[in-house]
């Protein structure tokens, strides 16, 4: 993952230090993380991107739509697609098996663009 894939928003992977240990969790990036990538306001560290699943996409209020091939996952006209031929899986997006939304951070990025609206 690059800085330059990133938003300010954007759903990223990373450690949150403790006394002893770090522990993993999910969060959303700031402008200051973007600038400089690998430490987000002094606590976090920014490990990588966080993998689409479904789950995720429930959570951004898509809704799911069972086809004979796959599942649908829409929101607002935009719809994504659960591969089950070329990219096992893997989101595509439409019907275009060539485009594979891999992680959050991509949808977000794609839906904004889109649909100027954040997930």
């Amino acid at each position: 993952m690059k800085s330059t894939e990133l938003r300010t928003g954007n759903l990223v992977s990373g450690l949150l230090p403790s006394d002893r240990d770090m522990y993993p969790c999910n969060f959303k990036v700031t402008a200051k993380m973007i600038y400089e990538y690998s430490i987000a306001d002094g606590d976090f560290i920014i490990t990588g991107p966080v993998t689409l699943t479904e789950e995720w996409l429930v959570e951004f209020g898509f809704e799911v739509r069972k086809t004979i091939m796959s599942a649908a996952y829409e929101k607002n006209g935009f719809i994504i697609y659960l591969s089950t031929t070329k990219n096992p899986n893997k989101f595509e997006l439409g019907l275009d098996e060539d485009v594979v939304i891999e992680y959050v951070h991509t949808l977000q990025n794609l839906y904004y663009a889109l649909k100027q609206e954040e997930l």
